[in-house]
């Protein structure tokens, strides 16, 4: 059985408003919140595939470095053959931060390869152990940073809260007031599937923006004896042993349910007597 974990690794650019997979079945990402996030955005994000109008499945997002080429030209860059490679005139050398671990390095090298090979942009790495890096995060001492996020519930909000003007974790120094409108707008909607759209219509925004550059989504693999039920994958990856059984009668019996209900989100409105 495979399950997803609620987790999205990014790049963030410090002061401004290709992907790979690492191996383990991890998802490119071309936005921020887990397709797989609960709160009805899954079931939003299967039906705008299911019209063809997903924003983040879209063409424009899709791998392009003609296009990325041509953009750094509109921006004074010309990128220019050079020797089997490319170069990008005039465009000084960045720094890429990361935290150490060998899984981030290989992130940061690939990335610096990657800008090399299709846009001709030098990339200088730089290692930082954990609480060094978040000091010099917090305090904007650098230019481009490898980070991660873990989704502390399931919903949207959790990953797009981390991009408005006023969050201490909004590490990117990006702000702007529509997006900060539209998140507050889609969390005063009552109706929850309506909800989901308007935070879907701020995650575009904040992709238009691009204060950081989606990685992919985190995955994990998890091996379950076909006689243990009720294990289901979730956004958080996490299961609590009050939902396993054991079924005697595994062979003959397909369904999954577990062993107890889970916990339902009550409808929006008053809690209690009015």
């Amino acid at each position: 059985m495979f399950a997803s974990a609620g987790r999205s690794t990014s790049l963030s650019t410090s002061g401004r408003s290709s992907r790979r997979s690492r191996g383990g079945g991890q998802t490119p990402a071309t936005h921020y919140v887990p397709d797989y996030t609960g709160s009805g955005y899954d079931d939003a994000v299967a039906e705008d595939r299911k019209l063809g109008v997903d924003p983040f499945s879209s063409p424009d997002v899709s791998f392009n470095p003609e296009r990325a080429r041509a953009l750094l030209a509109e921006a004074g860059y010309e990128v220019v053959r050079e020797g089997d490679g490319y170069r990008a005139k005039n465009f000084p050398a960045l720094e890429l931060l990361y935290n150490t671990s060998e899984g981030h390095k290989q992130i940061a090298v690939a990335v610096q390869d990657m800008w090399k090979r299709h846009l001709g942009v030098s990339a200088m790495l730089r290692n930082e152990e954990w609480k060094v890096m978040l000091k010099n995060v917090r305090d904007g001492h650098y230019q481009v940073v490898r980070f991660g996020w873990i989704g502390e519930y399931n919903h949207p909000a959790t990953w797009l809260g981390t991009l408005l003007s006023y969050s201490p974790q909004n590490r990117t120094g990006w702000a702007d007031q529509e997006f900060d409108d539209l998140m507050r707008s889609a969390a005063a909607t009552a109706d929850p599937k309506e909800s989901i759209r308007a935070f879907r219509k701020a995650e575009k925004r904040a992709v238009d923006g691009m204060p950081k550059m989606p990685l992919y989504f985190y995955t994990k693999s998890t091996l379950v004896k076909p006689w243990v039920k009720g294990f289901k994958g979730n956004s958080r990856s996490v299961q609590l042993v009050k939902w396993l059984w054991i079924d005697p009668g595994w062979r003959d019996n397909p369904s999954n349910e577990t062993a107890f209900p889970e916990l339902e989100f009550p409808a929006p409105g008053r809690l209690g007597a009015p």
